[in-house]
């Protein structure tokens, strides 16, 4: 059986990230971070809802130049904890990002990958 560019199984190798898909996780990320900031900057604002969904989004990790890459899951959590946090420590009244996450694949086996991550 030959296997696709991007699969994930459990308990095999991790997929390689082209130099390509680092470059789109990272404008995912920035923009997210970008976004969050565009939506919260009434300063007595204390709560942001957001709901995020990444369709096609696979496993989450990835081999790159020898090490291991986070896909667009895991940086999308962190880009949001990161705002979180950073709003949090700028407000008086303190601040909380409240997001819902939908992370969609039609391989259940990415999806199932990207459960065990956590």
């Amino acid at each position: 059986m030959t296997r696709k560019h991007y699969d994930w199984r459990l308990g095999e190798a991790l997929p390689i990230l082209g130099d390509h898909s680092v470059a789109k996780h990272e404008i995912f990320e920035q923009y997210l971070g970008i976004y969050v900031e565009r939506l919260t900057r009434t300063f007595s604002q204390t709560m942001l809802n957001l709901t995020i969904v990444d369709g096609f989004c696979g496993g989450g990790l990835y081999r790159h130049r020898g090490g291991d890459a986070e896909g667009s899951p895991l940086r999308l959590l962190r880009a949001v904890e990161e705002a979180d946090k950073t709003l949090n420590a700028a407000r008086i009244k303190g601040f909380e990002v409240r997001a819902d996450f939908v992370f969609v694949d039609e391989n259940a086996d990415h999806i199932a990958f990207l459960r065990d991550l956590s």
